[in-house]
């Protein structure tokens, strides 16, 4: 697994529209959130223009601009651990990408003090991935001023620059820098994984962000319309992509939509996704964005345990579908919490089943005995709460 998989999500929280549920948690248990989150945006602001320039990195002249930039990172990342908690209930995945995000600034601090600078840059660079992985879960968020640094902006290639843009909220800049990135350069030849990786979070930016089926439509034209610089492999999946978002254009527009329509809705759209997977696996990812993009929106809003449950679950076959876009275990938070509600024993089964073939398929274990003993330690304590034999 590359390192751009690995570490995609590296800063996801910094200013996470789902994490904060609704406009009013922020005026009262998010304040502090919103603090840390302004500190860490603008920090960010100033440490990635270097991070995504290998020269200016490991330049000695800006040693402790970065140093004293990862510093800050650090110390705010621990502050937030903290105080993402409270929001387990609502989304579980926010104190786990805050604890990852963390752990990661820790590791990236203590390898550049040894004079190394490919690991640091490397879980560094993995920021952009992090912020656009969850600014990208839905159209809601804080929205801070973007501290934009054109010297520095300039120097970057096209896809970092977009990468950059995203992360920092800069949402409709980026779009216009992927466009150009993905369309009418030749990148698909020069680096497919990056490529592939581009299109799919300017998507994400279309439909989880923008909410907008004829901008998808048009984007994913401009892609057919220069066959040239496309990705042979994603050539039919796009194909797909544009039929469902040509579909989601066509649908009756609902003016405000109650939780148990999203929830509804989403619903649907996943049972369309998985007929999509099944005839032609690729071709699900907008029915997936969208269904995602709905149960991030009403996770933590419903009032029946039972349907907490059920969103837990689907949220997890969801981040199962969109790796490309999540932390990689992602999907293992969602069924950890599912089988923890325990609210429906077999929807508790179902989920700690998945939350172990997960686990064997992200070691590339044969089964269960060949996980790493703190994983069998993990799953064997979810089966005495669960109260599985």
């Amino acid at each position: 697994m590359s390192w751009r998989g690995c570490l995609m999500v590296v800063t996801g929280l910094l200013t996470s529209g789902s994490m904060l549920a609704d406009g009013k948690s922020l005026k009262t248990s998010a304040a502090p959130i919103r603090e840390e989150m302004g500190g860490l945006f603008v920090a960010l602001s100033d440490l990635l223009p270097i991070v995504l320039n290998k020269a200016a990195f490991e330049d000695p002249k800006n040693a402790q601009e970065v140093l004293s930039l990862m510093n800050r990172l650090q110390d705010l990342s621990v502050k937030m651990v903290t105080s993402t908690k409270k929001f387990a209930d609502n989304d579980p995945s926010i104190p786990f990408i805050a604890e990852r995000f963390s752990n990661d600034l820790t590791m990236a601090l203590d390898m550049w003090k040894t004079g190394d600078r490919v690991v640091p840059r490397r879980l560094l660079r993995g920021v952009t991935d992090y912020c656009i992985s969850c600014h990208t879960r839905t159209s809601k968020g804080l929205h801070l001023s973007a501290v934009t640094q054109p010297n520095k902006l300039k120097a970057m290639p096209s896809l970092a620059k977009a990468e950059y843009l995203a992360a920092t909220r800069q949402f409709h800049d980026a779009l216009k820098v992927y466009e150009d990135a993905l369309v009418h350069k030749p990148l698909a030849k020069i680096d497919p994984e990056a490529w592939d990786s581009g299109v799919r979070k300017m998507l994400a930016i279309a439909v989880r962000v923008e909410n907008k089926p004829r901008l998808t439509m048009e984007l994913l034209s401009s892609i057919q319309d220069s066959p040239d610089n496309m990705l042979p492999a994603l050539r039919d999946d796009i194909v797909l992509w544009r039929q469902s978002a040509k579909a989601w254009a066509n649908e009756k527009k609902q003016a405000k939509m109650s939780n148990d329509a999203k929830f509804a809705l989403a619903k649907r759209l996943l049972s369309e996704g998985e007929i999509i997977a099944g005839k032609n696996p690729g071709g699900e990812l907008i029915e997936y964005l969208r269904a995602s993009s709905l149960l991030h929106e009403i996770l933590g809003k419903v009032r029946s345990s039972q349907q907490s449950q059920e969103m837990l679950w689907l949220a997890g076959q969801s981040a199962e579908h969109l790796r490309e876009l999540n932390l990689w275990t992602m999907q293992d938070v969602y069924y950890e919490a599912c089988a923890r509600k325990n609210q429906d024993p077999s929807l508790s089964l179902k989920c700690y089943n998945a939350l172990e073939n997960s686990m064997i398929a992200a070691y590339g274990v044969a089964g269960r005995a060949g996980l790493p003993q703190f994983a069998k330690n993990q799953l064997d304590d979810l089966k005495r709460v669960i109260k599985i034999k």
